[in-house]
């Protein structure tokens, strides 16, 4: 009998390991930006991808609180947040987000600035409490300067078409 407790000890302690193993390579592997925060609102977990999106490192951000990030308030984004911790999922919209202005001099980018979108969800227990939420963001910079550049060359064409002196037309 105790033979039996000890060996199904150890397999429940390799399944533990296994689990923990592909966790890590869950977080540290995924290509979009995730962090996982506390319910009280403080950073517990960041994978590399958030470490490469914004320059920056959880040893850096030491009592970091989103819940308290002026610039999430400021940009309408705090309400979203407090839903996820409130225990429901949800998209949060595009916004550019400058970590320069909330930890300063920490990045290591030359231009930290981002525009992203995300999406926040909690993790709950099995009797339905909060226990962990995490936040995946998309890092959608590219697109919004090649948007911006197309609107500008619009806006250039167009104010060429209005313009010109005389009579122009296009043709197929």
């Amino acid at each position: 009998r105790h033979l039996g407790q000890c060996i199904e000890r150890r397999q429940a302690d390799e399944r533990l390991r296994d689990s923990e193993a592909r966790f890590r390579a869950l977080m540290d592997q995924a290509p979009g930006s995730m962090q996982i925060f506390s319910p009280d609102g403080r950073t517990l977990r960041v994978n590399p991808a958030w470490s490469q999106l914004w320059g920056v490192t959880l040893e850096q951000i030491p009592g970091y609180n989103v819940l308290a990030d002026p610039q999430l308030e400021e940009k309408g984004v705090l309400p979203y947040l407090r839903r996820a911790f409130a225990g429901e999922a949800v998209a949060i919209p595009a916004i550019r987000y400058d970590p320069n202005e909330t930890i300063p001099d920490r990045t290591q980018h030359s231009d930290p600035a981002r525009y992203v979108s995300a999406v926040a969800y909690p993790l709950k227990d099995d009797a339905g409490r909060v226990q962990e939420v995490v936040l995946v963001h998309e890092d959608i910079t590219a697109r919004r300067h090649a948007e911006s550049a197309l609107r500008e060359s619009e806006e250039k064409l167009r104010l060429l078409a209005d313009t010109i002196p005389q009579l122009a037309w296009m043709a197929e």
